[in-house]
C-alpha cells in the first residue's frame, strides 16, 4: 500500500480526504522531512488560501516540492474551485497534480492513480539504474546470470525465465550456429536445467530471437499460429508437467549490434507468491506481458549484456595472467632445475590450508575464513613466491 502524507489545518478537509482515500492506502499526518518515506505522496490543503502565494502554507524546513522529487515524493495541493489560477500555479511550481474541495471522488481517486503510477515508474527506473551497477561489479558469471534471472522475474511478476547465449562454435554437420541453454529459474519448478547446445534456427523462439534480433511477446504458447516463421518446443513443459502460456522474449545486443544471447520469460502472474501448479490455476492468474514489461526487460537486456561482457573479459584476462605465471613458474625452474615443481607444490599446500581452516568450527582458527578471492590470491602467491630467481646470477643459483 502506498503511503499518503497529509498537511492543513482544516480538519473537515482532511475528514472527507481520509474517507475516501485511507480504504486502499496508509494516510498519516504530515510531522517532519525527516519522518517523510521516499516514494510516498504528501498532500498539502491550500482551500484558506486567497492569493497565489502558497508558500505561507508550505510546511517548515521542507524543501520545495521540485527538491522532493529528488525523493520521489510528490506533492498535491487541495485549492478551492473559487480560485483556479491557484491550480495552475502549484502545477507551474513543481505540483504533481491537484484537488479542488468539495471533493469530487473519482476525480481524486484518478489523479492519486495517476501519481502513484508517475512513483511507481520512477521507482523502478532508480532500480534498474542500481541493478546496472551491482550486474556490472559482477564478475562470476553463475552468480550474474542467476542475478539477471531474478532480477527479471521481480520486475515482471513472471513466473519463470530462462537465459540462452550465443556460442563461437557451429554444428558440424548442419553448419548452423550454437546457442547455449545456460540457466533457467521458476518459483513453481525451482532451478531445474542443465546446460544444453542447441542450434539457432526457428525451431524455438530463443533461436528466433537471436536469429532475427527481433522481440517475441506470446499470449499463448500453444496458440502460435502455424504461418508464423517460430515455433514453440514444448519438450520442457512435458517433462515438468508444466503449462507455459504467456511468455516475452528479448536479445541481449552488445555496443557492435552483435547479439550474444536472449532472455526468455514465462507466465506474468496478477500475483507473484501464487505457484502455478495446474492449468486450471495458469487460467486463472496468469495474464500477458503488458508494453511496461517489454520496456523494463528490454532495458534490463541491454544491461545484462554490458555486464556478460564484462564479466567474460574479466575471464580473458584472468586465464592470460594465469598463462603469464605459468610462464614465469617455467622460467624460475629453468634457471634453478634443482627446485623444479617447488613453487606449483608451495601454491597447492598453501590452497590445501586455507581450504581445511574453512571448514574448521572449533579452536582459535574458527573464525578465520578465506574467500575465494583469498585463495586464488595464495595459490598466485605460492607460484611466484620465488620469483626473485630470475634476476640472481646462475653461478650463485647453481
Amino acid at each position: 500500500m502506498s503511503v499518503i502524507y497529509y498537511s492543513g489545518a482544516d480538519d473537515q478537509v482532511k475528514s472527507d480526504l481520509k474517507k475516501i482515500l485511507s480504504v486502499n492506502h496508509i494516510f498519516e499526518d504530515f510531522t517532519t522531512f525527516s519522518n517523510l518515506e521516499e516514494n510516498s505522496t504528501l498532500i498539502i490543503n491550500f482551500t484558506e488560501l486567497n492569493d497565489l502565494k502558497w508558500k505561507k502554507f508550505w510546511p517548515s524546513k521542507l524543501p520545495a516540492p521540485k527538491g522532493l522529487l529528488m525523493n520521489n515524493v510528490h506533492s498535491i495541493g487541495i485549492v478551492g474551485y473559487n480560485f483556479p489560477n491557484l491550480s495552475m500555479k502549484l502545477l507551474d511550481d513543481g505540483f504533481s497534480d491537484f484537488f479542488q474541495y468539495p471533493f469530487d471522488n473519482p476525480r481524486v481517486i484518478g489523479t492519486l492513480m495517476n501519481t502513484i503510477r508517475d512513483i511507481e515508474y520512477e521507482k523502478e527506473l532508480s532500480s534498474l539504474y542500481q541493478i546496472g551497477i551491482d550486474l556490472s561489479s559482477q564478475a562470476d558469471m553463475e552468480i550474474l546470470l542467476q542475478e539477471i534471472l531474478k532480477t527479471s522475474l521481480d520486475f515482471t511478476n513472471s513466473d519463470g525465465g530462462s537465459i540462452y547465449l550465443v556460442l563461437k562454435e557451429v554444428n558440424s554437420e548442419t553448419g548452423e550456429k550454437l546457442m547455449q541453454f545456460e540457466r533457467s529459474m521458476s518459483d513453481t519448478l525451482g532451478e531445474r536445467y542443465q546446460k544444453v547446445k542447441m542450434p539457432i534456427n526457428n525451431k524455438s523462439l530463443a533461436g528466433y530471437v537471436i536469429n532475427t534480433g527481433k522481440s517475441l511477446n506470446i499470449l499463448d504458447a500453444y496458440k502460435i499460429s502455424r504461418t508464423l516463421p517460430y515455433k514453440f518446443n514444448s519438450s520442457f513443459d512435458e517433462k515438468n508437467n508444466y503449462r507455459s502460456k504467456t511468455m516475452i522474449v528479448v536479445p541481449m545486443i552488445n555496443h557492435k549490434g552483435e547479439i550474444i544471447g536472449a532472455i526468455q520469460l514465462i507466465n506474468k502472474k496478477k500475483n507473484r507468491s501464487i505457484k502455478l501448479t495446474s492449468e486450471e490455476i495458469v487460467k486463472k492468474n496468469v495474464v500477458e506481458f503488458d508494453h511496461k514489461s517489454e520496456l523494463l526487460i528490454r532495458s534490463l537486456g541491454s544491461q545484462a549484456t554490458i555486464a556478460i561482457e564484462n564479466a567474460r573479459l574479466y575471464k580473458e584476462i584472468q586465464a592470460l595472467f594465469e598463462s603469464f605465471m605459468e610462464a614465469s613458474v617455467s622460467a624460475v625452474e629453468s634457471r634453478d632445475p634443482s627446485t623444479a615443481g617447488h613453487s606449483r607444490r608451495v601454491g597447492k599446500l598453501s590452497v590445501a590450508i586455507a581450504e581445511l581452516i574453512n571448514k574448521t568450527d572449533g579452536g582459535p582458527l574458527k573464525n578465520i575464513k578465506f574467500s575465494p578471492d583469498d585463495i586464488r590470491a595464495l595459490n598466485y602467491s605460492g607460484l611466484l613466491h620465488d620469483f626473485g630467481k630470475i634476476g640472481i646470477p646462475e653461478k650463485i643459483l647453481l
